[in-house]
């Protein structure tokens, strides 16, 4: 096929004003218009809820607890002077019958002095005074509720060790410290041998990333929730640019990278320092989308995370606006950034499941749906989301064999291939129909719409010959046990036959070559339906029009016998549901008699996807994907 063996190269036509001005309209009236992108900030203060906490890490002044000590002991301007000495002294002054109070505000004053020696680019100096931080304040770490203060001193733990992993990243980048080697951390309490944990299925090597954040310090924006688990150690956002140096290993890796949640913890060998602060100690980056727990003194404790801060990285790294819209209207043109792509590296313990975005969209779409799911430990824990994008303006047809190609490509090159049938496949709007593409049977079906023969007999060229091939023959896919429709125009839309759809269909422009791997011309064989398509090449807006030939034949095709399907609709108004549409699909075609459950969703088109009562409805069924024994 012509997007299998070569990429197209860059093809687009000037468009005037008064056509993207037709095309902004044709936006709004298909209801492809979505809310503002979410995203995320970085700030230079920790963004805490807890007031408490928020006053104990305010850089520009003490809290008043330990301004009070300080002035009771006459250290103030000490502090000012020699800050070692004062913490020293105060460390000193702690025994075991010593209260939490006391501990806290010795951890304030080693967060303090940290601050600043880090703003002062002493980044090792700077790590000691954290280490000493973790170390004072690990034991009531591990028990937070049965002490006074221990909540606090928790937060204080996380957040020297969430400030030392990314340290410690500054460092390697500078320096290159290996994993199998430790480095010596001067700290004022104590001195310290630090070694970084080795990278395995839970635990990543810093060096994966290209950047580490602390979360604590990312202001979220454009999220219904700030999906985070409460625990031990500190979140971090580590992101992993795409490389095209590295493209053969790591194939579908999105071209912004790859984020995921990290929580640093900081595990102390008591066994070498005895009751002294200092020694050895073992930092660990803990993927929290596999591990979920963290054994610290041999206690066993919840890790905390912060699951939406690495997403709304992701989005922030798409600047391009209205990329979607370009993309359909210039399909040739973003071709080469088609294909499945993933969200965290591959787990074979995980079952894929494959979102695919819908008209003049980017799997971007998807984010805050994939965000409210992964709060779910059990999903978290079963299942791995992949995104798929293509440039929307390309006939279903074709956007179906792209990602029947993808998927194979996708499985020969995991260890997917040991298994089969519990791919879950998620398809929304126009991507509902790409994903019916991949769970029918075709047949000749489809075949007898373009040409009167087999397509053996037509006298095309073989290569475009086994171009159409792929377009218009086809199996179920094996891989997919269960496909999920939101929203999909299974009989097309009479949006699509509006003039303004007529007009926005025509400003999508590609050559047919594109799609037929060769010049097609009129041949002996062609139906009407063919030599329409050669003397205009078709798009997606085409396929949309109501009871159009293509979906007319689509939706005649059986689906897998061993397929479960699920659909969710959209409805607008308190009208009779046979009557209802979501102001572009009407009900009679966003409707399957074969769907196992319907739920109906009142919201229109465009908001199903992130819709509550939609993501509710995933969650539920790939509950029962589990339930029924799709695991691995």
């Amino acid at each position: 096929m012509a997007f299998i063996e070569q990429r197209a190269s860059r093809w687009s036509d000037h468009l005037n004003l008064s056509g993207l001005i037709a095309v902004a309209i044709l936006a709004w009236s298909l209801g492809v218009v979505g809310c503002q992108s979410p995203g995320l900030v970085e700030k230079s203060k920790p963004v805490a809820a807890d007031p408490v906490v928020r006053d104990l890490l305010n850089e520009s002044r003490l809290s008043e607890p330990t301004r009070a000590w300080l002035a009771s002991k006459g250290l103030k301007q000490r502090y000012r002077e020699a800050p070692e000495e004062v913490v020293q002294h105060l460390y000193a002054e702690l025994d075991e019958t010593s209260h939490d109070a006391e501990k806290l505000i010795l951890a304030e004053l080693l967060c303090d002095r940290a601050a600043a020696l880090a703003t002062a680019g002493q980044i090792e100096s700077a790590m000691g005074w954290y280490l000493a931080v973790a170390q004072i304040t690990l034991s009531s770490a591990l028990s937070p509720s049965s002490t006074e203060h221990g909540e606090t001193l928790l937060a204080l733990y996380n957040h020297a060790s969430g400030l030392c992993g990314e340290l410690i990243f500054e460092l390697s980048h500078s320096s290159s410290p290996s994993s199998s080697s430790s480095i010596s951390v001067p700290g004022p309490l104590g001195d310290y041998q630090l070694s970084i944990a080795p990278g395995d299925d839970e635990v990543v090597d810093p060096s994966y990333f290209d950047e580490l954040k602390v979360a604590e310090y990312l202001e979220i924006r454009g999220y219904e929730h700030r999906e985070v688990e409460l625990g031990v150690g500190g979140s971090l956002v580590g992101h992993r640019n795409f490389r095209q140096d590295q493209l053969e290993k790591e194939p579908f890796l999105p071209d912004f990278g790859m984020a995921l949640p990290v929580t640093a913890t900081l595990a102390f060998d008591r066994s070498d320092s005895g009751h002294e602060l200092g020694g050895k100690v073992e930092l660990a980056l803990h993927d929290t989308l596999v591990r979920n727990t963290v054994t610290l003194d041999g206690i066993q404790v919840n890790l905390a995370s912060d699951l939406t801060a690495p997403l709304a990285l992701l989005t922030t790294l798409r600047p391009t606006k209205n990329l979607g819209v370009k993309s359909m209207l210039r399909p040739a043109e973003y071709l080469s950034k088609a294909g499945i792509f993933q969200l965290e590296p591959y787990r074979k313990d995980k079952i894929p499941v494959i979102l695919v975005h819908g008209l003049s969209k980017t799997p971007a779409v998807w984010i805050p749906a994939v965000n409210e799911l992964r709060a779910d430990p059990e999903i978290r824990e079963n299942f791995q989301f992949l995104l798929f994008r293509y440039p929307s303006g390309l006939p279903a047809l074709y956007c179906g064999a792209m990602l029947r190609h993808e998927m194979a490509r996708f499985r020969n090159h995991t260890e997917f291939s040991d298994s089969r049938g519990e791919t879950v496949l998620i398809g929304k709007s126009f991507g509902g129909l790409v994903s019916s593409l991949q769970v029918r049977q075709s047949g000749d079906s489809l075949r007898e719409l373009f040409v009167d023969r087999p397509l053996a007999e037509v006298p095309l060229p073989e290569s475009e010959k086994e171009a159409l091939n792929h377009l218009l023959h086809f199996d179920s896919n094996p891989d997919i046990h269960r496909v999920v429709f939101l929203v999909t125009p299974h009989q097309g839309t009479d949006v699509a036959d509006k003039k303004l759809a007529t007009l926005g269909s025509r400003l999508i422009r590609y050559p047919l070559s594109l799609v037929t791997d060769g010049q097609v011309v009129e041949v002996e064989g062609m139906t009407e339906l063919a030599r329409q398509f050669v003397a205009s090449p078709p798009t997606s807006v085409d396929d949309l029009h109501a009871h159009s030939p293509i979906l007319r034949t689509v939706s005649r095709l059986p689906f897998s016998r061993d397929l479960t399907i699920h659909s969710i609709v959209g409805k607008v108004g308190d009208g009779p549901l046979s009557e209802s549409n979501d102001k572009m699909v009407p009900y009679w075609s966003s409707h399957l008699i074969e769907a196992v459950s319907e739920v109906v969703v009142p919201c229109k088109h465009g908001d199903i996807a992130h819709h509550p009562q939609s993501v509710e409805e995933i969650r539920r069924i790939l509950h029962v994907h589990l339930d029924e024994g799709g695991t691995r």
